[in-house]
């Protein structure tokens, strides 16, 4: 049991050492994506307050891109998450670091988010159609 623990402990510091080139663009990355989701998805012609998942009550501070304002909504981290796994695809491994395909996830985002939005989690995207 120790083993294992001493085990999945090196594994996660591995996995941590290999992220560091791009832990802090996944860090904005989550803000900028609360922060720009209904923009993104209205660009297009959506409905995104009339998701009913979307907390109009509540704001959003954001902390790790403090340059972002806050928003007058609050999305789940249900939703929120999907997305940012999303962007696994643009990450590849060099010299036993992670690091972008693209040369800003940000701008990527901008250009596909409302295809990633639309492809959210039924109970939400449903209410998009």
């Amino acid at each position: 049991m120790l083993h294992q623990q001493i085990s999945h402990s090196n594994q996660s510091l591995i996995a941590r050492n290999q992220l560091r080139p791009i832990l802090r663009d996944i860090l904005e990355l989550y803000d900028y994506v609360r922060a720009r989701m209904k923009d993104v998805f209205n660009e297009q012609g959506g409905k995104f307050l009339k998701c009913e998942v979307v907390d109009q009550r509540s704001s959003t501070h954001f902390y790790f891109a403090p340059n972002l304002e806050s928003v007058p909504y609050r999305v789940p981290d249900g939703l929120v998450y999907p997305l940012l796994g999303a962007f696994r695809f643009l990450v590849r491994e060099q010299n036993a670091e992670m690091v972008w395909k693209v040369d800003d996830a940000k701008k990527f985002y901008d250009r596909f988010g409302e295809r990633l939005i639309r492809n959210a989690p039924r109970d939400c995207s449903s209410s998009w159609q």
